[in-house]
């Protein structure tokens, strides 16, 4: 099986200027998404308010389930029939022979991805628990409904119960293979979820993938203090592979900069 990381897949692929980057990793959009949503919950208490009424959550509970439904909003742009959309890229990734699969669309080929797939995850479900003695699988439904919403976002919610709509038709393992990393990675990122803070413009920097610059709040987390709303990950020199090394960008701190 190849072996493809989910750095290499595109999220965004319309540059601001004819001399721009071509493209912008799907995990660090996805990232930008999420950061943009705790921003907005920031902004507004009224709205982190309103949320937390309807769903039944505390806020602390809603900023990070605002964080993982939106970090999530976009997994059906995982698929090689969406990653074909730009044929230059697709080439240079998965070859000029890689598999396609039927064309959908990536609202369906991501509910499907978490209907068949994903809501099986413990570690997922343990993410979206509330207190640490909480039952994950009791807010099932909940979970669902906030994760669909997201990641119907172009529209009315897709309906993926009919039997022939299959996952591997759309993923091959090495796909289903690179989600399941970006999900894991964005888990880590969510153990310690507080709200991120925008950098300073010349803090702002382009990726090492040669991808558009790396603009959102999700960039550079500070951490402020020491209570759970306000944590936020950050690289440090003993940290382990994982989302602080392969989304460094969106996870460092100025200050752990070298």
């Amino acid at each position: 099986m190849r072996v493809f990381q989910f750095l290499d897949y595109w999220g965004k692929a319309r540059p601001g200027t004819a001399d721009g980057p071509r493209w912008h990793p799907l995990a660090f959009h996805s990232l930008d998404v999420a950061a943009v949503g705790c921003a907005l919950l920031e902004a507004d208490p009224r709205l982190e308010s309103r949320l937390a009424a309807v769903s039944g959550l505390g806020t602390d509970a809603v900023v990070r389930w605002t964080f993982l439904a939106l970090a999530l909003h976009d997994l059906g742009k995982f698929a090689p029939v969406f990653q074909a959309k730009n044929p230059e890229r697709f080439a240079a990734v998965f070859g000029l022979d890689g598999y396609v699969g039927p064309d959908s669309g990536h609202d369906l080929d991501g509910r499907l991805l978490w209907a068949r797939r994903l809501a099986k995850r413990e570690d997922l479900a343990s993410a979206f628990a509330i207190l640490s003695g909480d039952r994950p699988r009791a807010r099932r439904d909940a979970v669902r409904a906030w994760i669909e919403s997201a990641i119907c976002h172009h529209g009315k919610p897709r309906d993926v119960t009919p039997s022939h709509l299959l996952v591997d038709d759309r993923f091959k393992p090495e796909h289903l293979a690179a989600v399941d990393a970006y999900v894991t990675a964005t888990l880590e990122l969510a153990t310690s979820m507080g709200r991120p803070q925008a950098a300073p413009a010349d803090e702002i920097e382009e990726a090492d993938t040669g991808a558009f610059p790396a603009h959102a709040g999700m960039n550079r987390c500070r951490s402020g203090s020491t209570s759970p709303r306000s944590r936020v990950p950050r690289a440090r020199g003993d940290e382990p592979a994982g989302i602080l090394s392969t989304l460094g960008p969106y996870g460092r701190s100025p200050r752990t900069r070298g």
